[in-house]
């Protein structure tokens, strides 16, 4: 005899929780230039109350978060020192996820400034992440004035004055300073704003360091 023994129905799934799409739905409704505003007014903001050494802001006060301006003061101990470099700044709609454009307004002699006074910063070219703010950007841009990047030159000529014949380069990079970014610009600066930035301690590129830059490259070569 066959004895069939009925299973009990399976239990009921419990109750799922209920999706809340209030998130989903401020995602789609945003506006991402509104978005990216508010991301740039409050950097503006912090930069300007501490400002990276050598930047200051522009002489117009900024009626477009988008675009604005931005003034470099030439470094000392470099060919730039005693220059006044004004550089647009302008941010896409897709800010912070697509960096921000950043031009020299006139000629720089410089192995990764090009002649339309664009620089090679690695955090434009396929290294910006969100997280990275104008005065970041703006270190890289001071940093790079001190000491080029030598592996990305935009003017290979002047790249390899620079390594060759530094005294020349040197030379050349202050005439164009003194032709092209002598006129002095004043700041329109916030009403609570640091008005000195902190000078930041740095060993310039000279000749001397250069060559001895050289020389250990040759000795650690021949040690190989």
């Amino acid at each position: 005899m066959t004895v069939i023994i009925d299973e009990p129905p399976p239990a009921p799934a419990p109750p799922q929780p209920k999706q809340s799409t209030t998130a989903r739905r401020w995602w789609m409704k945003a506006d991402p230039r509104k978005a990216a505003q508010r991301r740039i007014s409050r950097e503006l903001e912090d930069l300007w109350l501490d400002p990276p050494a050598y930047c200051r802001p522009g002489p117009e006060p900024v009626t477009d978060l988008l675009h604005w301006e931005v003034i470099i003061d030439g470094p000392p101990g470099t060919p730039y020192a005693g220059g006044t470099f004004p550089v647009d700044v302008w941010y896409p709609n897709e800010y912070p996820f697509q960096p921000p454009k950043l031009t020299f307004k006139t000629k720089v002699y410089h192995p990764n400034i090009d002649d339309e006074g664009q620089m090679v910063v690695e955090v434009l070219h396929g290294y910006w992440l969100a997280g990275f703010t104008i005065h970041r950007l703006l270190l890289d841009f001071v940093s790079i004035l001190y000491d080029p990047l030598l592996d990305y030159p935009i003017n290979e000529d002047i790249a390899e004055q620079y390594e060759n014949e530094y005294e020349l380069y040197e030379k050349e990079a202050r005439e164009w300073t003194r032709r092209y970014y002598s006129t002095p610009i004043a700041s329109h600066w916030l009403s609570k704003a640091m008005r000195t930035p902190s000078a930041v301690p740095h060993i310039p590129a000279t000749a001397e360091r250069r060559e001895e830059s050289r020389s250990l490259h040759l000795r650690l070569l021949l040690l190989r």
